[in-house]
């Protein structure tokens, strides 16, 4: 985690800490909250990632930043957080409308929509 910030990365170093003391901090009664980050495989897949993102926002190179997103996203929905995908889907969503690539923008925004019927959030 520390990593990230040592290296220049800040918001991976931010999006890291809060994933990894979200675990600590979990209400037991919210069992979605905080337990997809077990093994050190998967905080090195989250480091390896999130700091793509950050570097790729640097280079304006938002394919990668879009995938980066995807990926951290998706990595939640299969452990069934979809709280925490839907917040990286946003991210995914709002690098799309920033870099003006439609098609990307369909499919993330396709992606939190079944996110939130899945979590119950239909209105």
């Amino acid at each position: 985690c520390t990593e990230s910030l040592v290296e220049g990365n800040v918001q991976s170093f931010v999006d890291l800490f809060y994933l990894t003391h979200a675990v600590a901090a979990a209400d037991e009664s919210d069992s979605e909250a905080g337990n997809n980050i077990s093994s050190y495989e998967t905080l090195q897949f989250l480091k390896t990632r999130l700091t793509e993102a950050e570097v790729s926002i640097r280079q304006s190179d938002y394919s990668k930043v879009f995938g980066a997103y995807l990926d951290v996203a998706k990595h939640f929905q299969a452990q069934h957080d979809y709280k925490t995908g839907t917040f990286f889907l946003g991210k995914a969503v709002d690098v799309a409308r920033r870099a003006g690539d439609l098609s990307r923008e369909a499919e993330a925004t396709s992606l939190l929509g079944v996110a939130n019927e899945r979590m119950g959030n239909v209105a």
